[in-house]
């Protein structure tokens, strides 16, 4: 098809300005040609299996199954090729006055005197109105209509709303007569060299979700911002004519775009094997463990599990501290990836120091599922968190550049045992890379994902170019490490999430040691609401199956759960849905049964009980709730004791926080990895050290806290076996700091539950708790499912002394919550589903300042 001069005239990108006036631009023919190019390639090469079902579940079913693929792959590229349609009008014309001139001598002129207009009508919208009469016109039903313009009006990052919508369709600077004629010309261009054309009638019916509308949505953003690259597509001096020849001459044309993918360099998806080994080969070959080490209970019992359950689905690892969850998370995830056709994982967790920590074990497992692939390759890996610049590891990684790739190396001491056909194979060779493209808004499309919780939160959160966000956690298994860590504002965004990522047919595995069974129970019942009904049949066990369809694997399906029918407190345990039912497996316990001593400690008797604890020696842990008391007692103990105490929280400057970690794991780690334990030191820490850290002391002194971060705390106390104890601590210890008395009537008045940074009502449960277990000791992990659940969702029972202050301190913690989930649900996304309206109003409010002010959104007060 050949297209007018006037067609041709009109420009969309400028450049190299010299006195006001551009030397280099790129018309809107070779623009669109581009993106129409990337999309495509994007579709094709990056886009994954399960991304490809949501799409291709938008078009009738009476269409064979290639059909369809095709049409959604035609529609995208279309998309791709007309969502700067706009930029033929008047309110964009204008903006570079020579260009302008040049399109106006081609007829296509206007009179544009109010820069205000100009801002009533930015390109996007002004696209979102031509396509939707354009495809009106051609006879596209309602639903496919409004799905094609509100993607193209949202390219930008946030779609339109009704009332701009309807303000800007008689727009004036829309530009009718030969503005109207050159558009039709490059829309019907556009729909015959994408082969629109070819599949119309189909489209015409399309009904597609919101969420396929967004992975759309997410794909024309990642293609728009590479083919807008100067670096990968350049643009062109005035007077050249290679830009009408690439526009005339196909060949010429596919080889630009072939150049500008290759410097973008992004790798086909990660495609995860078939894993039947046995758990024991799988842990070895996954793991640096012991040789002879056979995996524990929780481990064997996630991958059984795994193997049968419905996938996507929702699966709940909950086992006591140091019991090898991670693992049992990771080798259930790879199985899932599997079966779900998904494309790499994603791992978050409560806080940086927790996310680093993670990051440090995930490379060396990257690296060997990788090596022990039927086809080894490269998997691109990114770290995220507000300091991860900072992350060694992730500073030294492979980095993927025009020359190639450079791999991080394995360390020494790692396993030589790999998976082959379900037994023992060669030695890890694979490789993991980052790409330097795959970074800010970007980051989130790399196959591997290690980030902050907030990061997975952000996808319930309404900002600018959410679409890529959702594009990139539609590929993966999400992990959510220390799931519990959720409080009533990030519980309103996370359940939000997980109904997401149940509408993109994600799999989710959540890791925790104290889970409330209440919490439990919302994270099953949001995922259930978010599974499409095309998912909300009776399972398909596919544990052996390796039946193809064209392009991916035959999902297996599942039902909405029924709620709960009685409170289950097996632990540990797995819970997940199967068919119509949540089913809660108990596990045998990876340990023996420990029981810590537990005693109370008045504050103004601190410093004699630590001269009593490391008089001979020993590595004891001070955990104070605030900086403030932290620094406090950090100054009052080294004058004592000089350099053997250390203080930690979280103000430290950056750099001194990841130095801070990374001295705490190197002396207080596992036993027999190069780990140099001091013969006498006191650490005296906020939360940083509470959790998800492999650190091991040989006492604890505690503020008083929540009664799952206090089994959290009491994790680090004795948690590897050791010869040698000091004799004031050989029986593990953990001192309660400031425990009101029974006798007191107003419990609430205490400096320890009223200045606490905890909710006073669940510190007054947790003080009633330990008062009840001082003399016996906590046991774990006996105790820790039952004590928990008493503290957080049985709150019925209470000393009588205390129940009147209880009753008080109850019912500002449950406004309290209420509040803050009123709060979070201000800039909360909006339920999946279909819409008539497409992407219409999405992101209604959305706030423009979006990563920034993002992070300070799905977390209740400071960042």
């Amino acid at each position: 098809m050949t297209l007018s001069n006037a067609a041709h005239s009109v420009w969309a990108k400028s450049s190299g300005f010299e006195s006001g006036r551009p030397t280099l631009w790129s018309p809107l023919t070779v623009h669109l040609a581009d993106t129409a190019a990337v999309t495509q390639r994007c579709f094709d090469e990056w886009l994954t299996a399960n991304q490809w079902e949501l799409l291709v579940a938008g078009l009738p079913q009476d269409y064979p199954l290639e059909d369809r693929f095709e049409a959604c792959r035609a529609f995208v590229s279309f998309i791709g090729g007309t969502h700067d349609i706009a930029k033929a009008t008047p309110a964009f014309s204008c903006k570079v006055p020579d260009l302008d001139a040049v399109m106006g001598s081609f007829g296509l002129r206007h009179s544009v005197d109010n820069r205000a207009e100009v801002r009533e009508l930015p390109h996007g919208l002004a696209g979102h109105i031509v396509l939707e009469e354009w495809l009106t016109r051609r006879g596209w039903g309602k639903s496919a209509v409004n799905a094609a313009a509100s993607v193209v009006g949202g390219h930008h990052g946030i779609p339109p709303t009704q009332t701009e919508i309807q303000r800007a369709r008689e727009h004036r600077l829309l530009g009718d007569g030969l503005w109207e004629e050159v558009r039709e010309e490059l829309l019907n261009w556009m729909a015959n060299r994408t082969d629109l054309i070819v599949y119309e009638e189909m489209l015409k019916q399309a009904r597609w979700s919101q969420s396929a509308l967004v992975i759309i949505e997410g794909l024309l953003i990642m293609a728009d911002w590479i083919a807008s690259s100067e670096e990968y597509f350049p643009i062109f001096p005035l007077n050249s004519r290679l830009p009408r020849m690439l526009v005339e001459q196909p060949e010429l044309h596919r080889q630009r775009v072939d150049e500008g993918w290759g410097k973008v360099g992004l790798l086909p998806p990660w495609e995860p094997q078939p894993l039947t080994a046995s758990d024991r080969d799988i842990l070895h070959a996954r793991f640096d463990v012991p040789k002879g080490a056979v995996p524990r209970p929780i481990q064997k019992k996630a991958v059984e599990i795994a193997r049968k359950m419905p996938a996507p689905g929702l699966l709940i690892i909950e086992d006591v501290m140091g019991s090898g969850k991670t693992e049992a998370g990771l080798m259930a995830a790879e199985i899932l990836a599997d079966r779900s056709n998904a494309s790499g994982v994603m791992m978050v967790l409560p806080t940086q120091a927790m996310t680093d920590a993670m990051f440090a074990r995930l490379i060396p497992w990257l690296e060997r599922l990788q090596a022990q692939s039927d086809h080894p390759s490269m998997a691109t890996v990114n770290l995220i968190h507000g300091k991860a610049s900072l992350n060694q590891t992730f500073q030294e990684l492979g980095y993927q550049s025009s020359e190639g790739f450079r791999s991080l190396e394995l360390p020494d001491h790692a396993t030589d045992v790999g998976i082959d056909e379900g037994g023992v194979g060669a030695a890890p060779s694979g490789r993991v890379t980052r790409n330097p493209w795959l970074y800010k808004k970007k980051a989130m499309l790399a196959d591997f994902v290690v980030s902050t919780i907030d990061q997975l939160l952000m996808v319930a959160l309404r900002t600018r170019h959410l679409a890529l966000r959702h594009l990139g956690v539609s590929r993966k298994i999400v992990i959510i490490d220390e799931v519990h860590a959720v409080d009533a504002f990030m519980g309103v965004y996370l359940e939000r999430a997980l109904e997401w990522l149940a509408s993109y047919g994600v799999t989710v595995v959540a890791l925790s040691a104290t889970l409330p069974p209440s919490l439990r129970k919302k994270l099953l019942d949001a995922y259930s609401r978010g599974l499409p009904e095309a998912l909300k049949s009776e399972p398909v066990d596919l544990t052996d199956a390796a039946e193809t369809q064209q392009f991916s694997r035959r999902r297996p399906k599942v039902t909405k759960p029924r709620p709960e029918p009685q409170t289950v407190l097996h632990y540990p345990a797995i819970s997940y849905m199967d068919g119509g039912q949540v089913k809660t497996v108990g596990v045998e316990q990876a340990f023996p049964s420990r029981t810590v001593d537990l005693d109370f400690l008045d504050s103004e008797d601190l410093l004699s009980r630590v001269d009593e604890l490391v008089g001979d020696g020993g590595c004891l842990l001070i955990l104070r709730n605030t900086v403030r008391n932290a620094q406090e007692t950090y100054h009052q103990l080294v004058e004592t004791y000089g350099d053997d105490v250390r203080l930690m929280h979280a103000r430290f400057a950056a750099q001194h926080r990841v130095e801070n970690d990374e001295w705490l794991r190197s002396n207080f780690g596992p036993p027999g990895k190069g780990n140099d334990r001091p013969k006498r030191a006191i650490v005296v820490a906020t939360q940083v050290a509470e959790q998800s850290l492999d650190i091991d002391f040989d006492a604890i002194i505690t503020d008083l806290a929540p009664i799952d971060l206090i089994f959290q705390r009491i994790g680090r106390v004795h948690r590897h076996d050791r010869e040698v104890r000091p004799p004031a601590m050989m029986t593990p210890s953990c001192y309660v700091l400031d425990v009101p008395e029974l006798s007191d009537s107003q419990p609430g008045e205490q400096k320890s539950i009223e200045w606490n940074i905890y909710p006073p009502a669940l510190l007054l449960r947790t003080a009633a708790t330990l008062h009840k277990y001082r003399a016996q000791g906590l046991t774990l992990p006996d105790d820790m499912a039952r004590l928990t659940y008493w503290v957080y969702d049985k709150t019925d029972e209470m000393p009588e002394n205390w129940e009147s202050a209880y009753r008080l301190l109850k019912s500002e913690y449950e406004n309290d919550q209420k509040g803050s989930e009123r709060a979070a649900k201000n800039f909360r996304l909006r339920k999946s589903g279909f819409k008539d309206g497409g992407l219409v109003e999405w992101l209604d409010d959305a706030p423009s300042d979006a990563e920034a002010h993002a992070r300070a959104r799905v977390r209740e007060g400071d960042d």
